[in-house]
């Protein structure tokens, strides 16, 4: 019985193949999602084009109005206050304004400001 080898060539070219096979393999499991941001739930993505009403921690009310893109929000820190416009780079990101940053998550607001403290909303 006689053995087929293969040429050197062929060889070295299955073993390139190969070696391109196991990065590209490396490469797409680095690309599988954080299973810690698949839970990731951004209520203003769920709220895009209404306002929403939150109870504060230093007993006032937060009035948040969402776009519907999601990467801007009119907050009002008391139901006749004027608004504040904040922005975000793309949605699910803090949102950002002159001197006030607005975060939403699971049915929270965290208000942070640049001459008070921080505090934290929730939705009744």
């Amino acid at each position: 019985m006689k053995r087929s080898i293969a040429s050197a060539p062929a060889r070295r070219r299955a073993h390139y193949l190969y070696l391109i096979a196991l990065g590209l393999i490396a490469l797409l499991a680095g690309c599988s999602p954080d299973p810690d941001q698949q839970n990731y739930r951004n209520i203003a993505v769920d709220l895009t084009g209404v306002e929403q009403r939150f109870a504060c921690s230093d007993g006032g009310s937060l009035f948040a109005s969402f776009s519907r893109d999601g990467m801007s929000v009119e907050l009002h820190l008391s139901k006749n206050s004027e608004p504040v416009a904040l922005s975000a780079p793309a949605p699910n990101l803090t949102f950002v304004g002159d001197d006030i940053n607005a975060t939403f998550r699971e049915g929270r607001a965290y208000i942070e400001t640049v001459n008070a403290p921080a505090f934290t909303c929730v939705k009744p």
